[in-house]
């Protein structure tokens, strides 16, 4: 993919996936701003900054929060054509080798006219050996290990002192080689970035979100690489607590009570005496009614 642009106006790359390309992932001559970029598996290098002919004009190139593995060496790499004509700046960055051994960052640097800053990364490459380089007239001035990258080159480059100098690899959810790679909240990656704004840089969506539009930060503060917390968010656990409730129950006092008892009673009982009743019988002999007229 190669980007052009012109020398008065700024392009954008911005919430993309860049992958298999037979040469490089990015290649652009001028002024560029790559953003949640998830850039890997490239013939050459992922970001390649070139210079277009006799083109003398500053190509000013921002990559914030972009996670590139597995292209060929160097992963991101500043042309010689570019040493004289450069301003450009690295933030938020993963870069992790994958199946193939890749220094992580190459530059040429002579001039007044060379700029580049960066910090709050992470490159990293399996054997320990050199992960950026500088040159100058194309023959190498300055090389640094894991352990070198906070001061690497610092009197041509500024500090890099928030960037990770361990040799350990960024801890993908994935391994190296997958194609999942957001964090794993054990990295030192996560939460290891910076609020782009803080450092003079203005984003299109790199600030408020991530390349899967998760919103950044996230779990206490800003991640580096292209993804912004976890695939799979972490579910705390509920804990069960038993409660217990100690109750005082009343004791009631026996009180005596008086128990009336009847006497009893003899009941005289009389044989009843035979009664003889006297009846009178009369006889009513009915009175003939005459026919009616």
């Amino acid at each position: 993919n190669h980007y052009q642009g012109s020398p008065a106006s700024l392009s954008y790359v911005v919430d993309s996936a860049i992958y298999g390309n037979c040469k490089a992932g990015i290649r652009t001559w001028h002024s560029l701003q790559i953003e949640n970029a998830h850039i890997y598996d490239n013939g050459t290098s992922g970001i390649a900054v070139a210079k277009h002919g006799p083109d003398s004009s500053v190509a000013n190139v921002a990559i914030v929060a972009a996670t590139l593995v597995g292209n060929d060496t160097p992963q991101i790499e500043f042309l010689r054509a570019r040493r004289t004509n450069l301003n450009g700046r690295i933030y938020n960055t993963v870069v992790a080798q994958g199946a193939r051994e890749a220094i992580a960052l190459q530059y040429d640097r002579e001039g007044p006219n060379f700029n580049l800053a960066w910090d709050y990364n992470h490159f990293w490459r399996s054997n320990n050996g050199n992960v950026i380089r500088a040159r100058v007239d194309g023959v190498v001035a300055v090389s640094c290990n894991h352990s070198d990258i906070p001061t690497c080159d610092q009197a041509f480059t500024a500090s890099h002192s928030h960037s990770v100098g361990v040799h350990e690899a960024p801890l993908f959810e994935g391994n190296q080689q997958a194609h999942n790679r957001h964090l794993h909240p054990s990295s030192r990656s996560w939460n290891a970035g910076v609020d782009p704004t803080t450092i003079g840089i203005v984003t299109l969506r790199a600030r408020d979100f991530d390349r899967d539009v998760h919103a950044r930060p996230r779990d206490g503060g800003y991640d580096m690489g292209a993804f912004e917390g976890s695939q799979f968010p972490i579910v705390p656990t509920p804990t069960r607590t038993e409660t217990f409730t100690l109750t005082r129950t009343p004791t009631q006092t026996p009180t005596a009570t008086r128990t009336w008892t009847p006497t009893p009673t003899s009941t005289r009982r009389d044989t009843p005496t035979p009664t003889f009743t006297r009846t009178r019988t009369f006889t009513i002999t009915p009175t003939p009614t005459p026919a009616p007229c």
